[in-house]
């Protein structure tokens, strides 16, 4: 029972891959992003600073996906045409479908009761399924004919009665959900190349569509001669010199954001089309455009670079920016404690990442070739990494530098490297010339070379107790040297049967594991020099056919190895992955296999079924069709036959494998570098339903019958214990504002996050927009009463902080501008009152005058 516990590790996160090809969506409130990584979707809290994986996958890469207005359902479309229908909140597969075609696009009806796909020509609209699960939930509107070639685009109108498309035929036209009798279908032409995409404006009798040559095209609804139909009003041209691949339009603002082939961005202002700014973000095209809700965030994927960018466009600043090693990774490691994981990949690049977030803060670029090891010393912040360029560098993750460079008399290339628990000796292995070489990390001086392997020099690990080295080469040996006494002869040679492709020492250092090219892990007792157990792995990780196999994955067997071993925290259990798919953790001690983990089920690569499909058996082999990339890229990709990674490898045949594997010290954690990106399995499970102390007591009924009492404060924490926002808001909503003090300074610090998270999402919603002095009421009472508290724990409610800010800021910005027109209309007011009294006076002043002038000539003949 202690092993299941164990080995009871769940998918967490995937890492390494932030953006691979598809849409981009943004969520209702605006704060979340959903990008699609190969067959599964990672979700990006901007806010919140954190990222997560979604725990499903689908059969193949998914091609297109789409949110629900309210943001509950999320439906993804692979390349097969299968979907999969997905409570977006409780991360739950409610159903699957597969239509009949390949989906190219697919959009939720503004009143969310239907969806429109386009399958090849045609455009078929679903009922939207509910939250519960269905015998059969997809259910056929209606399917609408009138397209010549594949549906690209689909928008519907506000009131969901219209729906526009558009694609490769070049042709826009308006589709009616209830047609009636008579009604024609408009098709509207003039575009010279497959449009990109199409929208219905702010003004719903505008229609906008954007090609692929960089031509913007307006349509109008309008009378002319007593005839009523949409007509082309005008167009626009981009004159990028670069065609475009990408486009969106934010409705409310009337910004219209395109993406072209060489890089660079250009928003601007509809239906004038004066441009806003322009950028280069990249230098390949830009595959996806999204903008949020209030229009603020711009987000932008490039699928050759993967690279995730978010763009605040007011400030012209980056709010997130991401992105993947180019090629597949080749080695990670745990830092000491557990925060943070280095990978080093093929596209010599050193990435570190954080382990509680997902998101890569720093990355390196000194490596001129592919990186083979990465290690972490003991004692400090420095990171180490060997590469086949000839050198060993050490980082310093405080001052984020390259701080030292170990190099050899003469060039050499590095497989991997090691350091002794001190952190002061770093020894790195070499391919070319089969040596060992040895220096001190802090003056950078070459201590020793050892010499005698005869073989590549594939692994190197340091014994925790013991002054002990240990080398595996392909040699078909194992040596354990002494370096600190200073002789360059072995201490010890264990002769084995097969090439070495990894050693590890056993965290007490009384344990060495080998993993051997024939499938086999061995384990001997260093310091007798005795084999003390065998684990024939071969049976375990095989499965799986290639399409270039001759042989049946039943007798494939024979090509699969463990090229990577660690053990537990603990050293109780080893766990062990290779060329394979699947992730295995055995028990030392009984040699037994306690747990098998298929990393992915991606049938888009390689190695994944373990039957081919007959019916593609050519004379070359057995090869999947590909997607014609012939219209949406001019980049000619060149392939060598036989390269399997680097620039000249077919991306389109990756097969599936573990480079390397590690526990985390922690123990509740481990990784691996695979060909699907950084994958993380944690026994901390990560709950959707998240209620805080709940009890029997905590109810619904209960929480209305404390409040038909007035009893604010108890009311108040029970709700919050039962986490519902819709209970929260009621209850919130009931409290006087006479008792915000009270209730204020009776709040335990531990219920002052959520309720700030509450009270941040209640201000944007449409139910608390009109009562900003209450919501500012709660934030001043509970900063004046926690205020100490929320400053010893900045780092725990830094995001809550932000969230508040960004919640008040809105509202704000909207009064000052209201205030500010007050203003400047009481000023001109006052001033026109002030002239207006000047002049009164100007003209009682002349009326006098000459009132007095009238009586003087009368008086003046009555003195003579």
């Amino acid at each position: 029972h202690r092993w299941i516990m164990q080995s009871n590790f769940k998918f967490s996160n995937q890492c390494g891959v932030v953006y691979k090809k598809g849409p981009l969506v943004f969520t209702p409130d605006g704060d979340n992003i959903l990008s699609p990584v190969g067959n599964r979707i990672s979700v990006f809290a901007l806010t919140e600073h954190k990222s997560y994986t979604l725990p499903f996958e689908t059969r193949t890469n998914i091609q297109t996906f789409a949110l629900s207005p309210d943001g509950n359902l999320l439906l993804t479309i692979d390349d097969t045409g299968r979907s999969l229908l997905v409570n977006f909140h409780r991360r739950v597969i409610l159903s699957s479908f597969r239509f009949k075609g390949k989906v190219r696009c697919i959009s939720f009806s503004p009143n969310g009761l239907y969806f429109a796909v386009g399958i090849g020509r045609l455009v078929q609209v679903w009922k939207c399924p509910g939250l519960h699960k269905e015998f059969a939930p997809f259910v056929l509107y209606r399917e609408y004919a009138g397209n010549t070639d594949d549906v690209c685009s689909i928008d519907w109108k506000s009131d969901s009665e219209y729906f526009v498309t558009s694609g490769r035929d070049m042709n826009v036209r308006v589709f009616m959900l209830n047609p009636v009798k008579g009604y024609i279908i408009p098709s509207m032409a003039g575009h010279r190349d497959k449009i990109i995409k199409c929208w219905f404006g702010k003004d719903e009798n505008i229609i906008y569509s954007v090609s692929r040559d960089g031509a913007a095209y307006v349509w109008k609804y309008c009378t002319i001669d007593d005839v009523t139909k949409w007509r082309f009003f005008k167009k626009h041209f981009f004159m990028q010199h670069s065609r475009l691949f990408a486009s969106e339009l934010h409705k409310k603002s009337g910004m219209l954001v395109v993406g072209f082939e060489n890089g660079i961005f250009a928003s601007y202002e509809v239906p004038s089309f004066l441009e806003i700014n322009k950028l280069s973000i990249s230098r390949k095209k830009i595959g996806a455009v999204a903008i949020n809700n209030t229009g603020e965030w711009i987000a932008f994927g490039v699928p050759r670079f993967g690279q995730l960018l978010v763009w605040e466009w007011q400030s012209e600043r980056y709010v997130l920016k991401q992105q993947g090693h180019y090629f597949e990774m080749n080695c990670l490691a745990y830092e000491p404690q557990g925060r943070f994981i280095a990978t080093g990949g093929q596209d010599a690049k050193l990435k570190i990442w954080r382990t509680d977030n997902g998101f890569c803060f720093v990355t390196f670029h000194e490596h001129t070739a592919p990186i083979t090891g990465v290690v972490f010393a003991s004692n400090r912040q420095v990171v180490l990494t060997s590469s086949m360029d000839g050198t060993v560098r050490a980082y310093d993750l405080i001052r984020y530098r390259n701080f030292r460079v170990l190099t050899t008399p003469n060039p050499r290339q590095f497989s991997c490297v090691s350091v002794d628990p001190s952190g002061e000796v770093v020894a790195a292995g070499t391919v070319d010339t089969f040596e060992i070489f040895i220096w001190d990390l802090q003056t950078g001086r070459l201590l020793d070379i050892l010499e005698s392997h005869e073989g590549p020099v594939y692994s190197l690990s340091f014994s925790s107790t013991q002054p002990q080295l240990a080398s595996g080469s392909w040699d078909n040996s194992v040596k354990i040297w002494d370096i600190y006494s200073g002789s360059r002869v072995h201490k010890e040679s264990f002769p084995l049967s097969s090439d070495v492709l990894c050693v590890v020492y056993r965290p007490d250092g009384l344990e060495l594991a080998v993993s051997t090219l024939n499938g086999y892990i061995l384990f001997w007792d260093p310091i007798n020099a005795k084999q003390t157990g065998m684990i024939e792995g071969r049976r375990d990780i095989a499965g799986g056919r290639a399409s270039w196999d001759v042989r049946t994955s039943k007798n494939n067997a024979k090509g699969k190895c463990f090229t990577s071993l660690c053990y537990t925290a603990d050293g109780k259990c080893i766990i062990a992955g290779g060329n394979s798919r699947y992730v295995c953790i055995y028990e030392v001690s009984n040699r037994i296999l306690i747990r098998k983990f298929q990393i992915s089920h991606n049938k888009s690569l390689e190695g994944i079924v373990d039957y081919l499909d007959s019916r593609l058996d050519t004379e070359n082999g057995n090869s999947a069709p590909k997607e014609e990339e012939s219209d949406d890229s001019m980049e000619i990709e060149k392939h060598l036959p036989g390269v399997q990674s680097g620039h000249y490898s077919d991306v389109s045949k990756q097969e599936i494998k573990v480079t390397q594997i590690s526990f985390s010290p922690t123990g509740r954690q481990w990784a691996c570098c695979s060909t699907e990106g950084l994958l993380m399995y944690s026994l901390d499970e990560q709950l959707v339903f998240d209620p805080y102390m709940l009890d029997v007591d905590v109810t619904v009924s209960n929480i209305q019958l404390v409040l038909e009492n007035e009893e604010y404060f108890k009311a108040l924490i029970m709700c919050m214990r039962l986490n519902e926002d819709n209970v929260t808001m009621k209850v919130f909503q009931s409290i006087p504002i006479s008792q915000i003090d009270i209730i204020c300074s009776e709040l335990h610090p531990n219920y002052i996050k959520r309720l700030l998270d509450f009270i941040s999402r209640y201000i944007t919603s449409d139910v608390g927009k009109p009562h900003i002095e209450y919501h500012l009421k709660w934030i001043y009472s509970i900063f004046g009463a926690h205020g100490q508290y929320m400053k010893e724990h900045a780092s725990e409610m830094m995001s809550t902080l932000r969230n508040i800010q960004k919640s008040i800021s809105k509202p704000m910005k909207n009064l000052t501008n209201v205030c500010n027109k007050n203003e400047f209309t009481l000023r001109y007011l006052i001033s026109l009152k002030n002239t207006r009294e000047i002049v009164l006076e100007e003209e009682e002043s002349e009326e006098e005058n000459s009132v007095v002038t009238t009586d003087d000539e009368e008086m003046l003949p009555g003195w003579y």
